[in-house]
């Protein structure tokens, strides 16, 4: 499925246009397989350049969570432009997830995003310790796609 929305494209950070790759027989996880899955993946490992961005990171790992059978939306936040992932846990709801790397790649750069409208976005590292805060911008709206 291309990331179009009222004849506007997502692109990643090569400037194509997202496609994001759905699995019929993905379901909702509880909120202990999410993070499971989430400490085995390494799409948070990725070098963030130019060219890979928040937008792809993103795409990355839908793909790769619909792949192991996990529903995944990805989410565009308008105000902050920026881009991360949400989950409907079957325990603890909607979990907004944010895999995006850092310049030159590490490990553990999964983090627990609170998504409110009219508020910047915070969260939490989740298997190490720190929090984000002041991302620039706050949440206008979201544009999410299943």
């Amino acid at each position: 499925m291309k990331l179009c929305s009222n004849n506007v494209c997502t692109v990643g950070g090569n400037g194509e246009v997202l496609t994001l790759t759905n699995y019929n027989n993905a379901v909702n996880p509880t909120y202990d397989q999410l993070l499971a899955f989430l400490k085995a993946d390494k799409t948070d490992e990725k070098p963030y350049t130019s060219t890979y961005v928040c937008s792809d990171f993103a795409k990355a790992l839908h793909d790769s969570a619909e792949a192991a059978g996990i529903k995944a939306g990805w989410v565009g936040a308008e105000g902050v432009n920026h881009a991360f992932n949400v989950f409907e846990t079957t325990d603890k709801g909607t979990v907004y997830i944010d895999c995006t790397g850092v310049p030159g790649g590490a490990t553990l750069q999964d983090k627990q995003l609170n998504v409110v409208i009219g508020q910047p976005l915070s969260g939490k590292y989740l298997f190490r310790q720190g929090t984000i805060t002041g991302m620039e911008g706050t949440v206008t709206s979201l544009l999410v796609y299943w």
